[in-house]
């Protein structure tokens, strides 16, 4: 993690923050649903798939990727291309698009859980899902059927009607294809964009993220589905609020700070730690000795008028809200102003 993230001042933190190690310590009871997983195994249940591959990168499958013996009776189809559509109610009280489609996406089950047709007024609640509006705006999903979908409302379409889950964001990759794996790769300029991948990571570029991820059928996704690039498209206003990084520097805004540090992990730090060292020669004068206290509107006591002006100086340097006096005196000791009289 150092050595991957030097410079970033990462630390380590509880598994359940990241999404391929949230499900690390899960307790998985005894149930019997098994399932076919991206890496081609089958695993008793969903549950025990995700445990079992913790740090790992793994999605859920139709069956018959894991079985696509075709040609043998009551064996689970891989596709259903060339099916017309005609739709049938499962037991399971989902709508499906035709018999293959049905035992595509449940093939595996047995007993009880077998899902098996009947008459179509068990699903006639299922008809309303077609009428979920969806925008067309592309953030591709892959859902469980191996089915990639134009965004998140179109898989929430299919989830209404099938019971089709989220695999991961991105597109559908070919599950009998194999991943390129690559030695090494060539280095990346400062002005390229990382690569998000599909298991929530950051990546220099898709080089490195196939490279890091090998076999594991990691996708790129678009950047704001990871934490470290969410805002690197960000359009950031000139509101004038100085930060400071952990990078030690001293950028405009919060922002600005994220979107210069595209795929690093920088983070906002108390503003004093920036300014150790750091020089505001425009603000520098030449104050008198003498000691004539003021009390400033950031609660600090200046040794004299001259002294409060500097600290406006760089507070507007800053682009803080600037200080300015509020009585003569040391802060809590306040020192009323004589009084004029008039004698006649």
């Amino acid at each position: 993690m150092r050595y991957r993230t030097c410079g970033q001042r990462v630390v380590s933190t509880l598994l359940k923050h990241c999404r391929t190690t949230k499900h690390c310590n899960d307790v998985c009871f005894y149930s019997f649903k098994a399932v076919c997983a991206s890496d081609g195994r089958i695993y008793n249940n969903e549950c025990q798939m995700k445990m079992r591959n913790c740090g790992r990168h793994i999605f859920k499958l139709p069956m018959g990727e894991c079985r696509p013996q075709e040609r043998m009776p009551g064996a689970c189809p891989v596709s259903c291309g060339g099916e017309k559509y005609n739709p049938v109610c499962g037991s399971d009280g989902y709508l499906y698009d035709n018999e293959c489609d049905m035992r595509r996406l449940t093939c595996g089950s047995r007993g009880a859980g077998a899902v098996y047709e009947v008459d179509m007024a068990k699903c006639e609640k299922r008809k309303k899902c077609a009428k979920i509006d969806c925008p067309s705006v592309p953030d591709p999903v892959c859902g469980t059927d191996s089915i990639t979908y134009v965004n998140f409302c179109f898989l929430h379409q299919a989830t209404c009607m099938r019971g089709v889950e989220m695999a991961h964001y991105g597109r559908c990759t070919v599950p009998s294809q194999e991943d390129s794996c690559p030695d090494e790769c060539p280095e990346t300029d400062d002005d390229d964009f990382p690569v998000c991948g599909s298991d929530g990571n950051a990546y220099l570029s898709y080089c490195e993220m196939k490279r890091r991820t090998c076999g594991q059928k990691v996708v790129p996704v678009a950047l704001h589905h990871c934490e470290a690039t969410k805002h690197c498209l960000t359009r950031c206003g000139k509101e004038r609020r100085a930060v400071c990084a952990s990078d030690n520097r001293i950028y405009t805004n919060a922002c600005d700070m994220k979107a210069r540090n595209c795929g690093k992990h920088v983070y906002q730090v108390p503003m004093h730690r920036c300014l150790v060292g750091f020089n505001f020669m425009r603000c520098y004068k030449i104050c008198p000795p003498m000691f004539d206290p003021v009390c400033g509107t950031d609660g600090k006591t200046y040794s004299n008028e001259c002294f409060l002006e500097m600290e406006k100086c760089r507070s507007r340097s800053l682009g803080r809200s600037l200080v300015s006096r509020v009585y003569d005196g040391r802060c809590g000791h306040p020192v009323p102003k004589p009084k004029l009289y008039m004698f006649r």
